[in-house]
């Protein structure tokens, strides 16, 4: 009997604070993403996601911190308030200059949730390119020493079409020591990785260090309405000239 009562005493406490439990997610930034700087080397980034708590009086908010090229996070700045709806979702919006940086949400002062992000420079590699190399795991990698955290890329298989509430969902460094993801592919659609981490690093070297996002796309995929808008956006027409060439 002693040991039936003590049975539900403790599923009694266990399920007071399962329903007492809070979550935060953070839907944007996308972990490890890059948004292209406009004119005046800055970007509007979008911060959303949501509480899941028994009271939305609580106190939410958010502040940025400056990361560096090997991941050492700065001082955290002021905490900006996050008004939400009633089922919780956050959204807000706010101009950043370029750079590396950590985002974290904080629910009464504590950290539930981060993402970093960078502002700077997206590249679309359209077609082949060298930097791909050959689809082969025995193939000789460039060094990845040195290779900031800010160069990424994604590995998901997908076509380039625009989709809610967001095309990729998953980035990552191509600095990463995973043997998988470095002989893996570079999505949306394209092959290797192999060399397009040095290739980052000296696009982001000449440049006096800086984010830089690489998407891949095979010709086949070209076609894509999103592709083909992506490829025309300014002059010359990149994807004309491509093809007069083959």
């Amino acid at each position: 009997m002693k040991i039936f009562i003590v049975c539900i005493f403790a599923c009694t406490y266990l399920l007071t604070n399962t329903c007492n439990a809070q979550t935060v997610s953070l839907s944007y930034p996308i972990n490890n993403s890059v948004l292209q700087r406009g004119t005046f080397n800055d970007a509007v980034v979008t911060f959303a996601g949501q509480l899941v708590h028994n009271t939305l009086a609580v106190n939410l908010g958010y502040r940025i911190r400056s990361v560096s090229a090997t991941g050492v996070v700065g001082a955290p700045g002021a905490v900006t308030s996050l008004n939400m709806a009633d089922n919780g979702m956050f959204y807000t919006t706010q101009v950043i200059n370029k750079g590396w940086y950590s985002v974290e949400i904080l629910l009464n002062g504590v950290v539930y949730a981060s993402a970093k992000f960078g502002i700077r420079d997206v590249f679309i590699i359209a077609g082949q390119s060298n930097a791909q190399g050959v689809e082969n795991p025995n193939y000789l990698l460039p060094s990845g020493s040195g290779i900031p955290e800010w160069i990424v890329g994604t590995s998901e298989n997908k076509s380039c079409t625009k989709t809610f509430p967001a095309s990729f969902t998953s980035m990552f460094s191509l600095n990463t020591p995973d043997e998988a993801k470095r002989h893996g592919r570079l999505g949306p659609s394209g092959n290797t990785i192999w060399a397009y981490a040095t290739l980052g690093k000296l696009i982001s070297g000449e440049n006096g260090g800086m984010p830089v996002a690489f998407l891949t796309q095979q010709r086949q995929d070209q076609a894509s309405p999103n592709g083909n808008r992506a490829l025309m956006v300014s002059k010359p027409n990149i994807l004309t000239q491509a093809r007069k060439s083959v």
